[in-house]
C-alpha cells in the first residue's frame, strides 16, 4: 500500500465535528461505535454534530471527557454500516523515522492529509507520552488520527510545537483505549462523566460534592446541569453537616480555610501525620481517617494480632486495612454531640495516630507514612 492508497483507505473513518462555533476533526472507533476527538474541541459541549465521508450528518452525545489526556469520547445517535479498519495494538512497535500521516479536516470542511516521519516515539510532556512527528498538525486536524504507511491508526493528533522545528505531537493509542474503556463502563449509567483534573478519577453525579467538587481529591469539576440535577440532593442537610464539621475543626485549633480540600473533605496535618475528615450527610456521620503505615515486612501476623487486640480494647476508634495500608479511623454522629465534643475526638485520634505510628514503626518495622510538612 502506497501513501495515496493509505490516505484514501483511512479517509472513510475520519470525521469533522462541530461544537458550538468551533470545528475540528475526529475519527470513528468501530469496536465500540464511538467517535474520538480532543477535549479541547468539545470542551463544555455535551451535544455536537458529526459528519464524515461514510457517516451522515447527525447530532451526537459526548459521553466522557478527559482534560488531562485531552481526549473526548462521543456516541453517535444513528447506527452506520459496518466500517472496519485496522487499529494498532497498544503494544505495537513504532519505528522512528517511519512514515506517518496526520489526517483531518482543514477548517472543518476540506479533508487534508499531512505526510511526515516519526522523529521520536516516546516524547514526555507533563508526564504524558506522545508520538512526535514531522507531519503538520493544526488546530483543524487536531483530534484526527495519526496513521502509518499501511493506514493503521497509531495515535491521535493533538498539537504542534511552535518553534523552528515545527514538530507535531500525537497522543499514544494506549491512552485512547484506556479512555474508551472508561466511557464504555459508564455509558449506560450516567449522561456525562469527566476525568478529574486533579486525581484523574471519573467524576459523575454520584461522585461529586456540592455539585462541583471531586469526592476523592476536592478539585473543582464542572458537570453539566442536566447531569447534576438528574437526581435530587438534600443541600440543606449538607450545609448542616458542613457547619458542624467546621466548628469542630476550629475548636480543635485548626484553620478551616487551609484544611478544606473539597466541599465534604478536610485534611488536617499534625506531627507529620495526615488526617482526613469526610461526611455522609444523609446519615449525619462524620468520618476521620489517618493513614498510618504501609505493611511490607514479613512480620505481618504479629502486627495483625496487635491490630485486632487494639480494636477489641476500645470503641472510640478502630484500625482498618486497605490493600497493604493501615488506617486509624473513627466516626462521629453529628446529631448526638456538640462540635466541642467532636473536636475532642479529633484531637484524640491525632494523639493516638502519633502513638501508634511510633509503636508500629519501632516494634514491627512497618513503613510509617509521614507527610513532608
Amino acid at each position: 500500500m502506497n501513501t495515496a492508497e493509505a490516505i484514501q483507505f483511512a479517509k472513510k473513518f475520519v470525521v469533522q465535528i462541530l461544537a458550538g462555533e468551533k470545528r475540528g476533526s475526529g475519527f470513528y472507533y468501530h469496536e465500540y461505535e464511538y467517535v474520538i476527538t480532543t477535549h479541547d474541541l468539545v470542551e463544555d459541549y455535551w451535544v455536537v454534530t458529526v459528519e464524515g465521508s461514510y457517516i451522515e450528518n447527525q447530532a451526537a452525545r459526548v459521553l466522557y471527557i478527559d482534560p488531562v489526556w485531552n481526549i473526548a469520547v462521543i456516541k453517535l445517535s444513528q447506527s452506520i454500516k459496518p466500517l472496519n479498519y485496522p487499529v494498532g495494538s497498544i503494544n505495537s512497535i513504532i519505528v522512528e523515522k517511519a512514515p506517518s500521516i496526520a489526517l483531518g479536516y482543514a477548517y472543518g470542511e476540506e479533508f487534508t492529509a499531512s505526510v511526515g516521519t516519526l522523529s521520536k516515539k516516546n516524547r514526555l510532556r507533563n508526564g504524558i507520552a506522545y508520538i512526535r512527528t514531522s507531519a503538520k498538525i493544526t488546530p483543524e486536524n487536531s483530534g484526527g488520527p495519526l496513521i502509518d504507511a499501511n493506514g493503521v491508526i497509531i495515535g491521535m493528533n493533538v498539537f504542534m510545537e511552535n518553534n523552528e522545528d515545527d514538530y507535531g505531537y500525537a497522543i499514544w493509542l494506549n491512552y485512547i483505549v484506556g479512555t474508551i474503556n472508561v466511557a464504555y463502563t459508564y455509558e449506560n449509567l450516567y449522561k456525562a462523566v469527566i476525568a478529574c483534573p486533579g486525581c484523574h478519577t471519573p467524576v459523575h453525579r454520584n461522585f461529586i460534592d456540592d455539585f462541583k467538587y471531586c469526592v476523592r481529591c476536592g478539585t473543582e469539576v464542572k458537570l453539566p446541569d442536566f447531569e447534576i440535577h438528574s437526581e435530587s440532593q438534600n443541600t440543606e442537610k449538607n450545609k448542616q453537616v458542613v457547619s458542624f464539621v467546621e466548628k469542630a475543626i476550629r475548636y480543635a485549633r485548626f484553620q478551616v480555610d487551609t484544611c478544606r480540600m473539597g466541599y465534604n473533605t478536610w485534611v488536617l496535618k499534625d506531627r507529620k501525620l495526615r488526617f482526613e475528615i469526610k461526611y455522609q450527610p444523609e446519615a449525619g456521620t462524620v468520618y476521620i481517617n489517618a493513614i498510618i503505615a504501609e505493611i511490607t515486612k514479613n512480620n505481618q501476623p504479629e502486627l495483625y494480632n496487635f491490630i485486632l487486640s487494639e480494636n477489641n480494647n476500645t470503641d472510640a476508634y478502630y484500625f482498618t486495612m486497605r490493600e497493604n495500608y493501615l488506617f486509624l479511623c473513627a466516626s462521629i454522629n453529628h446529631f448526638g454531640i456538640p462540635p466541642e465534643d467532636a473536636a475532642e475526638i479529633i484531637k484524640l485520634i491525632m494523639d493516638k495516630g502519633v502513638f501508634y505510628a511510633e509503636t508500629i514503626g519501632n516494634r514491627y518495622e512497618a513503613d510509617i507514612l509521614y507527610t513532608e510538612n
